[in-house]
C-alpha cells in the first residue's frame, strides 16, 4: 500500500514539473528547508529562526521598540507581535518604558534571553553551514551575492547606516535572504493578481488540482509543501468561491477527493499570465546567467535536503 502511494506521488510530481521549476516555488521550498535545519539545530533551546532574528537585533542595537524590530528584520506587524509575545512569555525579552518618551515601550533581552542567544550562536552557525554544505566556498559567496541583489532590487533592502552595519551578519545569513526573497515573490504575485484576489498558495492548489485528479487534502499538502492548517484554510476559501469541490472517494468512503469546478479552471486560466509576469519581475534584476547560477544552487540545496525535511516548519 505504501509503495503504491509512493508510486502515485511520483506520477503526480512529474505532472507538476513546471510548477516546481518556478523561481517562487523554489525560493519558498529553500526557505522552508532553511527554517527546518535551523529548528533542528536549535531544538534544545526551543527557538525558531524568526525568534533568533528578533533576539539578534535586540542584542546588537539598543532602544528598539516592536515596530522598529519588525522593520529591521522584515516582519509584518502581526508576525512580529506573535514572535515577540512568545519570547516575552518565556521571559527571554522584556518591555520597559522609554525614558525619553513615556508612550514608547522599549524591548530588551533579559539576562536569561542573553544567555539563550549566546548558546544559540554555535548551533545557528552549524545550521547555516549545513544548509550550504552542498556548495563550494565560492558558490556560497555567489549565492549570498545574488540573493542580496534580488532582495535589494525589490526594495526589501535592510536598513541603511549604523543599524545596517551592526546587523550585517544577520542580513548576510542565507536563511534571512531566502525569507526576504520569498516575501518579495509573494508581494509581486499579490500585486499582479490583485484583480483576481488570488494568493500564491491558492494558485498552487488550483494548479495541482488541474494536473492531478482524484487526490485528497493530505496528498495535496504534501505535493506543494504546505502545512495542513494552511491547506485547510486555502481550500475553505476556494470552496467558498466555488472553485473547488470535495466528494467521497469511490474506492474508499472515508476518503475525500478534491476536484476543480469550471469556475476554478477559469480562474486558473485567467491567472496564468499575471502569475508568469510576477515570476519574470522576481528574477528581472538578474541576468540569465545569474538566474541559472542562483537557481542551480538552490536546486542543489533542495535536492540535498528534500527527503530529510519534508514537513513545513513553524515561525
Amino acid at each position: 500500500m505504501i509503495g503504491e502511494e509512493e508510486d502515485e506521488t511520483q506520477i503526480y510530481r512529474k505532472r507538476l514539473t513546471d510548477l516546481y521549476r518556478r523561481p517562487g516555488f523554489k525560493i519558498r521550498r529553500a526557505k522552508q528547508i532553511s527554517q527546518s535545519i535551523f529548528d533542528e539545530a536549535c531544538s534544545s533551546l526551543g527557538i525558531t529562526t524568526t525568534q533568533f532574528g528578533v533576539m539578534f537585533a535586540l542584542n546588537a542595537l539598543d532602544s528598539l521598540d516592536q515596530i522598529t524590530v519588525a522593520r529591521l528584520i522584515g516582519l509584518d506587524r502581526s508576525t512580529a507581535g506573535l514572535v515577540i509575545g512568545l519570547l516575552e512569555s518565556r521571559e527571554l525579552i522584556a518591555r520597559e518604558t522609554d525614558v525619553n518618551d513615556r508612550r514608547r515601550r522599549i524591548l530588551r533581552l533579559t539576562p536569561q534571553g542573553q544567555e539563550v542567544f549566546r548558546q544559540a550562536a554555535k548551533p545557528a552557525e552549524r545550521a547555516k553551514l549545513r544548509l550550504l554544505d552542498c556548495l563550494l566556498s565560492h558558490e556560497r559567496r555567489h549565492l549570498i551575492k545574488l540573493l542580496t541583489q534580488l532582495v535589494n532590487h525589490g526594495n526589501l533592502a535592510p536598513e541603511q547606516g549604523a543599524d545596517r552595519k551592526k546587523l550585517q551578519e544577520l542580513y548576510r545569513r542565507p536563511g534571512f535572504l531566502l525569507r526576504r526573497a520569498h516575501q518579495l515573490s509573494v508581494a509581486l504575485f499579490l500585486d499582479h493578481c490583485k484583480d483576481l484576489q488570488l494568493t500564491p498558495s491558492q494558485y498552487g492548489v488550483l494548479y495541482v488540482l488541474d494536473k492531478c485528479e482524484n487526490i485528497d487534502q493530505v496528498t495535496l499538502a504534501r505535493l506543494i509543501a504546505i502545512d495542513r492548517s494552511t491547506i485547510a484554510l486555502v481550500l475553505r476559501l476556494l470552496r467558498k468561491r466555488g472553485c473547488v469541490v470535495k466528494k467521497v472517494g469511490e474506492d474508499d468512503m472515508r476518503r475525500r477527493i478534491l476536484s476543480l469546478t469550471s469556475e476554478g479552471r477559469e480562474l486558473l486560466q485567467r491567472a496564468s499570465i499575471p502569475a508568469r509576469q510576477a515570476m519574470n519581475d522576481l528574477v528581472a534584476p538578474l541576468s540569465e546567467t545569474d538566474q541559472a547560477a542562483l537557481f542551480g544552487m538552490i536546486d542543489r540545496i533542495i535536492g540535498r535536503n528534500e527527503a530529510l525535511f519534508s514537513t513545513v516548519p513553524d515561525i
